[in-house]
């Protein structure tokens, strides 16, 4: 008589995953529809290599951009082990509270599901719109001033 051997896969097994640096550049569209093409924003990614001297880790840094008056500032930073997508960190530079009901600079994200709620967070927290809201309103002075 044969077993029956159950699947003890996850059941929200997805085949259409998305890298964070995607879901990064996404964003750019988004912000400049948002601020009429006010801002933007800019991604630089660097490596370094881990103290096991084997593995590399990956940031991506993004900022956003104001260009009528040549300022740009940091936002977030995401990062992870090259190679492995997921887990990915989100660091904020200050404490906010994340969508898992944490309260603190950084948060770690398994998959792209969870990687998008926080960073849904991160880009709507209150540093992120104060940042908006300072470049946005420079940027509106700039023009009236040479307007």
């Amino acid at each position: 008589m044969p077993i029956d051997i159950p699947d003890l896969w996850s059941d929200d097994i997805k085949v259409d995953v998305l890298p964070p640096l995607v879901i990064l550049k996404a964003q750019d569209d988004a912000i400049r529809k948002k601020t009429q093409g006010i801002l933007h924003t800019e991604i630089s990614t660097s490596h370094e290599l881990e103290p096991d001297q084997i593995h590399f880790w990956v940031t991506h840094a993004l900022e956003l951009v104001a260009p009528a008056i040549g300022y740009r500032e940091s936002v977030l930073n995401v990062s992870y082990r090259e190679g492995k997508l997921y887990p990915a960190t989100i660091e904020m530079p200050e404490r906010i509270e994340w969508a898992d009901g944490t309260a603190s600079a950084t948060v770690r994200c398994f998959d792209p599901d969870e990687f998008i709620a926080e960073l849904r967070v991160a880009l709507r927290s209150p540093p992120t719109k104060g940042a908006i809201a300072t470049m946005l309103a420079l940027s509106n002075e700039a023009r009236l001033k040479n307007g």
